[in-house]
Parts: structure tokens; sequence; C-alpha cells
């Protein structure tokens, strides 16, 4: 049967992209209603496809990360500098350091943690298959990384419709100590904070092996919901064994 005149339009996308050349436009540090109630800072890349089509890339970068600058860089509350390997931030981040000349550009223009570094970046994305396992169900998920560093272009001021959000910051925009930074984190309501944070303790403290941790951790209400902190409490190195030291 010979197809209609109209019949791309009755065909069915998969939803995500899987190959794309894109420019990041901007990037900023800010939340979404979406993850963790908008509790947890994001990473928001804002790109252009060849077709000039608009599209945000949100990259979970761990929690307790606050910004005192309307989302243009941002700090950890506990003083850390690195950004954990299992956010989706550290995993893009892990496939920009297996291109050498994006790396390079990186590094020559600012860090990890200072949102314009990624102004005018050009690359292209593919899709990666990610395999995990939690409570011993086997899940899939698709990730867009970049595979190709293809240059950086001008950006400002090429499109007026396309500028930066304006991003309350997370705390005062003034000099806050060690000591008042560590107290806005826990105050908050992100499940790796606070009460929870002591409750999950708790738990490490009072387990025989990681593994019964493990098990003890995910099953507590509310904790699959933050990936970030899934993906410490799934490293016998970081949160367990931090706490029992």
């Amino acid at each position: 049967m010979t197809p209609g005149k109209y019949a791309d339009s009755y065909e069915l996308s998969a939803g995500l992209r899987d190959d794309t050349i894109a420019t990041i436009q901007f990037a900023t540090f800010r939340t979404d209603a979406g993850y963790n109630n908008g509790n947890t800072l994001l990473l928001v890349l804002t790109l252009t496809d060849e077709n000039s089509e608009v599209f945000d890339q949100m990259l979970s970068i761990g929690a307790d990360w606050i910004s005192s600058d309307g989302g243009q860089t941002v700090q950890h509350a506990g003083g850390k500098t690195k950004f954990n390997r299992g956010s989706n931030y550290g995993k893009w981040l892990a496939a920009c350091a297996e291109l050498p000349e994006l790396q390079a550009h990186l590094e020559n223009t600012g860090p990890a943690s200072d949102s314009h570094i990624w102004d005018g970046v050009k690359i292209h994305l593919a899709a990666h298959e990610e395999t995990y396992t939690i409570q011993g169900e086997t899940k899939t998920a698709s990730r867009l990384l970049p595979d190709q560093f293809l240059g950086v272009e001008k950006t400002t001021g090429t499109s007026p419709s396309l500028t930066p959000p304006t991003v309350q910051p997370t705390i005062p925009a003034v000099q806050l100590t060690p000591q008042q930074i560590l107290a806005n984190a826990k105050s908050s309501s992100s499940p790796s904070a606070g009460a929870f944070h002591s409750q999950l303790t708790e738990l490490a403290k009072s387990s025989d092996t990681h593994q019964d941790f493990l098990q003890r951790a995910l099953a507590v209400d509310g904790v699959l919901a933050d990936d970030d902190l899934v993906a410490r409490l799934m490293d016998e190195n970081d949160f367990f064994k931090s706490v029992r030291s």
C-alpha cells in the first residue's frame, strides 16, 4: 500500500534524542519542580540543534550544593570541591574527559562549578544505555552524552529570545562562614540532609556489612527519589565508609 500524503505525521518518536549535533547556548545551576520537589540544584544546559530547535539537558549534581550568585556558580555546603561521579553531571564530565580537546577547553575556561564554561560548546550527542540494579531489580536507562567535540561558537546576542533565566540565590548573596553554609544545607528538605541524613547514619553504624546497610537504606521512604543519594549509598567507599570511620 502506498503511504498517504501525511504518513510521516503518524510515525512515533521514542521521545528521546539519540543522535544530535547541538550548541550549548548557556547553562545555569537551578532547581526544577520535577526533580526532588525543587529542593536540589541541577545544572541545566540550554542547547539548540541543527534545526534551531531549543531543548534543555538537566543534569543532577548531587545534594547540598548551593549558589550565592543566581546560578552562575555553585559551592558545596560541606566544603568539597568535586562532584559525585554517580551524579548525572559527574557522568557528563566523565564523557567530556574522553574528548581531549573538549577537556582542554573546559580546564582552560574555568572550574566545573562555573556554568559559563559550557557557553558556546558545540558537541555531538549520542544515547548511551546504562544498566543498574536496585533491590535486586535490574533497570535500564538511556542517557544522552557527548561523544564528539565540534568547537566553540559565539552565542551571546545571537538570539534575543534565548537568554539565561533569572535565578534566585539559594542562599543570601553575602559571605557566609562554613558553619552558616552547613546549617543552611541541614535545614533544607533534601533527602541527604538533616534528619534523613541522621537516619541513614544510624543504619550504617548498625549494619554488619555494606550489603546489609544498602538493603535497609533503600527501603527508607524517599531514598529512591534521589538518584545522587542512591549512587552514594551504593558505593561502599562513600557514605557507608565515611560514617563508620
